[in-house]
């Protein structure tokens, strides 16, 4: 099994968090939520990463929590964790959560990984060892302990 070490944020909202190895996302740190279906990205990296990401010729519809439901294009490209490339496709989220998830993580997020891509991977949360368990491999390190300051 692989494992991919995970860091909360550095206000103690619970809210997990990865790094990017690699790939079309390479550097980016993605917020882990299983309360999410869809992975989103976020405008403003969406703008930084356009380059690199796949228009598709298709949209999909995005629910906010506050019940209003939008029109949102997708985007496709790959990301390496630990040694292994994963294709994943993003709906482009240009709402101000991005800056206020940002703000409440305590750095920059460029997205959110959802649930759906998390089963389709088989990935599950270990909680009390912070690591998310990818069912081939070993321990691999991809996170950013330097952003990290516990106060």
């Amino acid at each position: 099994m692989k494992r991919i070490k995970f860091y909360s944020d550095v206000n103690d909202k619970g809210l997990i968090c990865i790094k990017i190895d690699e790939g079309d996302l390479n550097g980016q740190i993605m917020m882990i939520d299983t309360g999410a279906t869809n992975n989103l990205l976020f405008g403003n990296a969406y703008e930084m990463l356009k380059d690199k990401l796949v228009i598709m010729n298709e949209t999909s519809t995005l629910y906010g929590v506050d019940g209003i439901t939008t029109e949102v294009p997708i985007v496709g490209g790959r990301i390496i964790l630990c040694g292994d490339e994963y294709k994943i496709y993003f709906l482009i989220n240009n709402c101000m959560g991005g800056t206020k998830l940002s703000n409440d993580v305590g750095y920059p997020i460029a997205g959110i990984i959802g649930s759906f891509f998390m089963a389709e991977h088989n990935w599950m949360i270990d909680y009390g060892k912070q690591e998310i368990i990818i069912p081939k491999g070993n321990v691999c390190s991809s996170i950013f302990r330097k952003l990290v300051s516990k106060k």
